[in-house]
């Protein structure tokens, strides 16, 4: 599995990512080319499928396994692999077989197809690395020039933008998606407020492209971001109605409740794991030093969002790249929670 790659903001940055516990390094300086930070992080491989095979005539030893024997391909079942012409397979990226009909998109066919955003220098990059194993890649863009408002809540907490791109090998659909965080500590990636949601999908391989296509990339580009600047704006609508929310602490409890599905049970009867992830939400609902003041609606929802975010309230099984892909992936399990409780402050309990 690649390491991640980090883009440093400025040439005196040494910035690690968001993430403290992901394996990475920064880059020596600073990138604005998105094609060019890809081939610097080493990602610039390229991506088939090919036959699955199975060694015919061998014999299995005393621990299972297949000694001797001729490999022989499978042509009803394929993998997807990265490989470097002239060097042979890298990589095998998809976890299981794959049809002929899966797109074989690489980092550097997204790079292209990101092009309409980070060509006039909207977006730069900001990190670039595999997840899920080795089996899905994933491209981070962060706000350059894009003229959108600053946002800063009342107890002083300034928002960070990004574009993220998530291509898995062997089941799923290339997202793209935007989000924004209130970062506590950006080393461990501990967010206070969360927002995300998904944009488009794509499945072109950009290097059959014709005119027609490229046309249709920069207008998704103009989609994007003007898409983009409707959720900076919506977000700053939601932090400012939801400060205003008074919010006692038997509120909270109750929307936590109703958050993960136990409102009206029996103490006795709830389980140890629900008691567990409600006493978590609740202990970062009136930490200062966290953002929160436990008085508002906005306390309640950074307290959510710190739940699934931070690693001092998560389990020790989960690693950082987990923890970040369950936080900005549209379908990760924190996203879920923290899109649940934004729709219960709307629509009320």
């Amino acid at each position: 599995m690649k390491s991640a790659f980090f883009n440093p903001v400025d040439a005196t940055d040494n910035y690690a990512g968001m993430f403290a516990t992901i394996k990475g390094t920064c880059a020596d300086r600073v990138y604005t080319n998105l094609p060019e930070f890809i081939r610097s992080a080493g990602m610039d491989y390229q991506v088939r499928r090919v036959f699955a095979g199975v060694p015919i005539g061998g014999t299995f030893n005393g621990d299972g396994e297949i000694e001797g024997g001729v490999w022989a391909p499978d042509n009803r079942q394929q993998h997807i692999v990265a490989y470097r012409p002239g060097t042979g397979v890298e990589q095998v990226l998809s976890r299981s077989t794959v049809t002929e009909q899966t797109a074989t998109i690489s980092p550097m066919d997204l790079a292209i197809e990101l092009g309409p955003l980070t060509d006039p220098g909207w977006f730069v990059p900001d990190a670039v690395y595999q997840a899920r194993g080795g089996t899905m890649d994933a491209i981070a863009l962060r706000v350059n020039t894009l003229d959108i408002p600053d946002i800063e809540d009342k107890n002083g907490g300034t928002f960070k933008h990004y574009i993220g791109v998530f291509s898995p090998y062997g089941g799923g659909k290339i997202t793209i998606g935007y989000y924004s965080w209130r970062m506590i500590c950006e080393n461990t990636f501990a967010a206070g407020f969360s927002e995300a949601g998904e944009l488009f999908v794509s499945h072109r391989k950009s290097r059959e492209a014709g005119d027609e296509i490229l046309n249709e990339r920069v207008r998704q580009g103009m989609i994007m971001c003007d898409a983009f600047r409707m959720h900076i704006a919506s977000l700053a609508e939601k932090i400012a109605q939801w400060e205003n929310m008074q919010f006692t602490k038997a509120d909270a409890t109750e929307y936590t409740s109703v958050l993960l599905g136990i409102n009206g049970q029996q103490e006795e009867k709830i389980s140890g794991q629900a008691k567990n992830k409600r006493d978590a939400i609740m202990s970062q609902f009136n930490v200062p030093a966290m953002g929160t003041v436990g008085a508002s609606a906005y306390d309640w929802f950074n307290a959510v969002t710190a739940y699934t975010s931070s690693p001092a309230t998560q389990s020790g099984k989960v690693d950082g790249l987990d923890r970040l892909s369950r936080n900005i992936e549209a379908n990760g399990t924190g996203q879920r929670l923290v899109r649940r409780a934004s729709e219960l402050l709307v629509s009320g309990i």
